[in-house]
């Protein structure tokens, strides 16, 4: 008996080293079965026996890593749930003060902003009560259009733009991640949506075609079959 293959964990290289007289068999299996057009019977005949003959072979190749991969399987699943297990309360609570932390933000941007607009009408008032006086001066000075215009010319004005410092911006960084949900029901959804953002599923077109076969009717695709050789 062949001795049981040495595999080291902190170096995955040694993996490659792993069933080297199953590699030299199978290549060798290979090179003796290489394939050929079928031009007859006989031919046929020999390339679906060489189809069992490399099923077997295949499955020799199977058993030998599977108890390989088992053990490696287990090992990965340790691992993932041991990390999974320390990192959890990490998560949780980095989550909790995540949320948190936007939460007071889109509160601050929200006051910010009411901010920014009370200030902007006050200064908007300033800048009319100027050209108020400044409109009085002109007609005092007998210069009635001019004080006519420079009341138009406030009066249609924009509303200033004013900017508040964002105070939270200058403790805490944060990258804007734009997402999206339904304003209706996802079935309704589906018929309003554009065609290109509707995915097909072609699990469901798949088993639709197995049930279907000759019967199949579905706007847009056409059922067909290929007759694949088993062993």
């Amino acid at each position: 008996m062949s001795a049981a293959p040495v595999l080291d964990v902190a170096d995955p290289s040694t993996a490659n080293n792993i069933g080297t007289e199953l590699a030299l068999s199978t290549r060798s299996l290979t090179e003796r079965l290489a394939n050929a057009p079928i031009t007859d019977l006989a031919m046929l005949e020999q390339a679906v026996d060489d189809r069992r003959t490399l099923g077997a072979a295949a499955k020799s190749v199977e058993q030998f890593f599977d108890p390989l991969k088992q053990m490696a399987h287990r090992l990965h699943k340790a691992l993932c749930d041991r990390q999974n297990a320390i990192l959890a309360p990490i998560l949780v609570l980095d989550g909790e003060k995540s949320r948190a932390i936007s939460a007071f933000k889109a509160a601050q941007d929200e006051l910010r902003r009411q901010r920014e607009r009370e200030l902007a009408e006050q200064q908007r008032r300033i800048d009319q009560a100027r050209a108020a006086e400044e409109a009085a001066a002109l007609e005092t000075a007998g210069e009635s259009a001019m004080a006519e215009a420079v009341l138009a010319e406030a009066i249609q004005a924009p509303m200033p733009v004013v900017v508040v410092r964002d105070e939270v911006k200058a403790v805490a960084k944060f990258r804007r991640d734009w997402k999206w949900k339904f304003t209706t029901t996802e079935d309704r959804a589906r018929q309003l949506l554009p065609r290109e953002y509707l995915a097909i599923d072609e699990q469901k077109l798949t088993a639709y075609a197995k049930a279907m076969k000759t019967s199949a009717a579905l706007p847009g695709i056409t059922v067909f079959y290929v007759d694949t050789p088993i062993r």
